[in-house]
C-alpha cells in the first residue's frame, strides 16, 4: 500500500517525474563517464538500468560484488561476460563504483 500512496502522491506533482527522470540522467552520464575512463565497456540505456562488459563470468562478479555489499544481476542469455546494474542514487552508485573497481581491478 505505501507504494500506491507514493505513487498517487507523485502524480500530483506535476514537476515529479522530470525532476527524477533529470537526476537519473545525471547519474547515468556520470557513470558513463567512470566507465570510458576506465574503458569499460557498457551499453547506454534509455531505461533504469544498463548492461556492462566485464570480461569473465557475470555471475563470478555479482558474487564478488555481493561480497562488498552491492546487489546487481548476472549475465543474460548470450551475455555470459555481462552483468546488468540498476540505476540508485548519487550514493548508491558511488558504492557500486568502489565496489566494482575492487572487484574488476579497475581502480
Amino acid at each position: 500500500m505505501p507504494a500506491a500512496v507514493a505513487a498517487e502522491a507523485s502524480l500530483l506533482d506535476p514537476t515529479v517525474v522530470a525532476t527524477r527522470k533529470a537526476e537519473a540522467d545525471r547519474i547515468k552520464d556520470g557513470l558513463y563517464r567512470w566507465f570510458d575512463a576506465r574503458q569499460i565497456k557498457h551499453v547506454k540505456s534509455q531505461g533504469n538500468f544498463m548492461m556492462v562488459h566485464v570480461g569473465r563470468p557475470g555471475g563470478e562478479v555479482q558474487k564478488a560484488m555481493e561480497a562488498h555489499s552491492v546487489v546487481i544481476s548476472g549475465p543474460r542469455k548470450h551475455m555470459a561476460d555481462w552483468v546488468r546494474i540498476s540505476i540508485g542514487t548519487v550514493a548508491e552508485m558511488e558504492a557500486f563504483k568502489t565496489a566494482f573497481a575492487k572487484v574488476l581491478g579497475k581502480a
